[in-house]
């Protein structure tokens, strides 16, 4: 929150080893007595641990905060839950839908 009676630039950045965490806007200008945000986002690719810095700087009043980030990818949650039922030496034939979540065609095997 902008409580003061002048406009703020402040500058956002992070120091990162990926790209797991992104940050949109990086630049915002605070009008007075008025606020605004950031969308700061992990984006894990598996079941993982991954840190980064965080600096918020006010150019205006100089002002600067650090904070360190601490992500954790954790395995997904089932989507669904199947029951089959079939009888001993019996054939039983079932198909389930697979979500692709990338770009590019994957093979299941």
């Amino acid at each position: 929150m902008n409580n003061s009676s002048q406009e703020w630039k402040v500058v956002a950045s992070l120091e990162q080893k990926g790209n797991y965490f992104q940050l949109k806007p990086t630049t915002l200008n605070v009008k007075k007595k008025d606020r605004d945000d950031f969308t700061l986002s992990f984006k894990p690719t598996w079941v993982m641990q991954h840190t980064a810095l965080l600096t918020l700087r006010n150019d205006s009043t100089k002002e600067e905060y650090e904070y360190e980030l601490k992500g954790y990818g954790e395995e997904p949650l089932a989507e669904d839950h199947r029951v089959l039922n079939c009888a001993a030496r019996e054939t039983q034939t079932t198909y389930f839908d697979i979500k692709n979540n990338s770009d590019k065609q994957l093979t299941y095997q």
